[in-house]
């Protein structure tokens, strides 16, 4: 008896070759709109290279010690002359059973402000939070460990919203007198 070879039917071949083609396109259509990543390195001031000239001012307790260590995750060192910009914060903590007595909430509530360090101009200001629940059990250690865990990950919501605030005013374009020296020159 004589193998038959296995040919695929018309239909999936020309299915594969439309979903190929559309792909395809749709890549050069995207390529095309202006997108470009948040972090992306840039000639101006937006994006990445705003935040890199930021410097985060050093925490009071240790709610804000978190919220610091995140800031400060994946950042590259300062370049030579130090950073023209400073971010100072506070951050308040706020618990509350929901559900009952089990399930908490670890609400962590921050008020930030850039300022210019070589004038001491308040550039801009906000105002972020971070929830996160833990459920409490009759263990105290592992209570202990959840709401450590649950501060934590507010913490890192707090630091990712605040960056974020932080690169979109820099993306927006800052007034002359905010510039760094270098894009202030760069700008006719």
């Amino acid at each position: 008896m004589a193998m038959m070879a296995w040919q695929p039917v018309r239909g999936e071949t020309t299915g594969r070759a439309v979903m190929a083609l559309a792909a395809v396109l749709v890549a050069l259509l995207l390529s095309s709109c202006g997108l470009s990543p948040m972090y992306a390195e840039r000639a101006d001031v937006g994006g990445a290279a705003g935040w890199e000239q930021v410097d985060v001012a050093p925490p009071a307790n240790r709610l804000e010690q978190l919220v610091f260590t995140e800031l400060l995750r994946n950042r590259p060192p300062a370049k030579s002359g130090g950073r023209p910009y400073e971010l100072s914060f506070t951050v308040q903590e706020d618990e509350a059973a929901t559900l009952g007595s089990r399930l908490w909430r670890v609400r962590l509530k921050a008020d930030f402000s850039l300022k210019e360090r070589a004038s001491g101009k308040v550039l801009m200001r906000g105002r972020t939070f971070g929830d996160a629940s833990y459920e409490k059990t009759r263990m105290h250690f592992a209570d202990a460990s959840a709401r450590d865990a649950a501060r934590k990950t507010a913490a890192k919501l707090i630091a990712e919203d605040m960056r974020r605030q932080v690169v979109a005013f820099f993306a927006r374009g800052m007034p002359a007198t905010a510039r760094p020296p270098a894009a202030a020159a760069a700008r006719p």
